[in-house]
């Protein structure tokens, strides 16, 4: 076996990492730098150590599933032996046992202590891996062989960080001493620490069974192979990308259910991916799983208020990760279907009622009660129609309609009038409901002039096809109204009651009596804020009212 060393050098432990003898004190950036540098270092233990417990499980699963007695023994001394580092780097690097804050931290006895406590079974994991590469090849078992060479590998690279711990020292919190290069891992951490503050700088203030596309995004070849390795023995489809750019050039490219991103990473860092995610239209509601062997609760917190889905911590519990990602993947699901849901309301609910209507009934902002509004009311009805419908074949008679409505529909809406109903070949609006509108009157009248130049467009048309041209009256009256959703319980209509609605209808009847195309009250005149000219038709009698009313044609 390899990887040994001579007990001889140490024989008793070295002491506690910690201490604050001969440390100098630092201040609150310097000191969120290196907790960060700790976590990182964390982090990089935890990876390889990930790998081999990760791993080992799987191979477990397989020899279980292919009866292979005789290297499950094997498999489960190297399972465990990384479980047991990982408890000893856990305690080594716990927060509670060392004593960062304010204070230069002991690299040099860090490595010390690691080198002596994670010697054994370290060498349990290097010995019993190259062992077994040996009987899985003798049982003719080839399969295992690649899993077992990543295991080993994974106990070199970690091995190796263990020697490099002391380099880490150097960095004093990312800042490199003169004459040595800033190592990859302190630009890492400086980079993070100048995307996200700590909590208390800001007062803590916090604003699958289906197949599914999942991008996976870790800096780290074997956390990425294990996460793939993961996600498709669950049957999703994986992507993935070592580092932050990478990750939104394959966004671009595809489509994704769930991003599972890491947060330490070179070139562009998981918070700024994430920020780039939630920022944009086309990403925002796709799920962002983080995982990372950060834990500080600052980088939790913050990956949450950024737009973070979840957040889980390397190593990670097999387990875990699927419940994580089975739960992140459902909200997914229902999101997507409240979307489609909403899409198809709002065309089809959009097709009956006015758009401005729409909106106010799905955003709950019209009373189902009803309320008193002060609104104009626009009655248009196509004069001597009836008789064109006798005469004319039931398809083009709907086809003449649906051309005059689809002119006067966007002249109503372009002046804030809702349009509320049609009737045969009548149609009701109002201006100044659902939303209250200041000038409706104004509106009302500028929508009616419109109307009226639009219907010189339709009889154009009209004219090559040996119809008549159409002919139209249009009333219009401002006064109080109470609007409402009125109906039954299973069939609601957003609608006006009151005696303004009923005078409106009226004087558009009038228009055929005075050969007028736009009549409007004295009421709808006299709030007119536009200089318009008119003439004063004679006062009219009209039903349920006891007086005549004074109305105006417009000229």
């Amino acid at each position: 076996m390899t990887g040994k060393k001579d007990k001889s050098k140490r024989t008793e432990p070295p002491e506690s990492i910690g201490s604050s003898k001969g440390m100098t004190r630092r201040g609150p950036e310097a000191d969120f730098t290196q907790r960060i540098t700790v976590a990182n270092v964390r982090h990089e233990l935890r990876s390889p150590l990930n790998a081999i417990i990760g791993y080992s499980e799987m191979l477990l699963e397989d020899a279980e599933a292919l009866h292979q007695e005789d290297l499950i023994p094997d498999l489960h001394k190297i399972h465990s032996a990384g479980k047991e580092m990982l408890d000893l780097v856990n305690g080594i690097l716990d927060p509670l046992n060392l004593e960062t804050d304010s204070m230069e931290f002991d690299w040099d006895g860090l490595e010390a202590r690691l080198s002596y406590v994670l010697r054994t079974p370290l060498n349990v994991v290097i010995g019993y891996s190259e062992l077994l590469v040996e009987t899985a090849e003798d049982l003719g078992q080839e399969g295992f062989v690649p899993d077992l060479k990543r295991i080993h590998l994974a106990s070199q690279s970690f091995l190796g960080l263990i020697r490099e711990i002391v380099h880490f020292s150097k960095l004093k919190a990312g800042i490199s001493e003169a004459g040595l290069e800033t190592p990859e891992a302190s630009a890492m951490i400086q980079d993070v620490v100048s995307t996200i503050r700590p909590l208390t700088e800001e007062g803590a203030r916090f604003e699958t069974a289906d197949r599914k596309s999942i991008l996976v995004v870790d800096d780290n070849e074997m956390n990425r192979d294990l996460l793939l390795r993961h996600l498709e023995r669950l049957g999703h489809m994986v992507a993935t990308a070592a580092n932050g750019r990478q990750a939104l050039d394959i966004v671009e490219a595809g489509a994704f259910d769930l991003i599972l991103l890491d947060v330490l990473m070179p070139e562009m860092n998981g918070y700024e991916v994430l920020q780039r995610l939630k920022q944009d239209d086309r990403w925002r509601d796709i799920p962002v799983l983080m995982i990372s062997a950060l834990d500080e609760i600052d980088i939790m917190v913050r990956c949450i208020d950024m737009g973070a889905d979840d957040y889980l911590s390397k190593p990670f519990n097999p387990v875990f990760l699927k419940s994580r990602i089975k739960s992140c993947l459902e909200r997914k699901r229902l999101h997507d279907l409240e979307k489609e849901q909403e899409r198809i309301l709002k065309e089809t609910f959009g097709k009956y009622v006015d758009e401005e209507v729409r909106d106010a009934v799905l955003s709950g902002r019209i009373p189902l009660d009803g309320e008193l509004k002060d609104v104009s009311v626009l009655f248009v009805d196509l004069r001597d129609f009836t008789p064109l419908t006798e005469s004319t074949p039931p398809k083009e008679v709907v086809r003449i309609l649906n051309d005059y409505f689809s002119e006067m529909a966007p002249a109503i809406r372009r002046y804030h009038g809702s349009l509320l109903r049609y009737v045969g070949d009548e149609i009701l609006s109002v201006f100044g409901a659902p939303l209250p509108l200041k000038d409706h009157p104004d509106q009302a009248l500028a929508a009616a002039l419109e109307m009226r130049r639009l219907l010189e467009v339709v009889n154009k048309r009209l004219e090559p096809q040996g119809y008549p041209p159409l002919r139209h009256g249009i009333g219009i009256h401002s006064g109080p109204v109470v609007a409402a959703n009125i109906g039954s319980p299973d069939r609601l209509a957003y609608d006006l009651v009151g005696d303004t609605v009923n005078l409106a209808s009226r004087i558009q009847e009038l228009t055929k009596r005075f050969e007028a195309d736009i009549i409007i009250s004295a009421a709808t005149r006299g709030l007119l804020k536009s200089d318009i000219a008119v003439e004063r038709l004679p006062a009219t009698k009209v039903k349920g009212k006891k007086k005549p009313i004074e109305i105006f044609r417009v000229i």
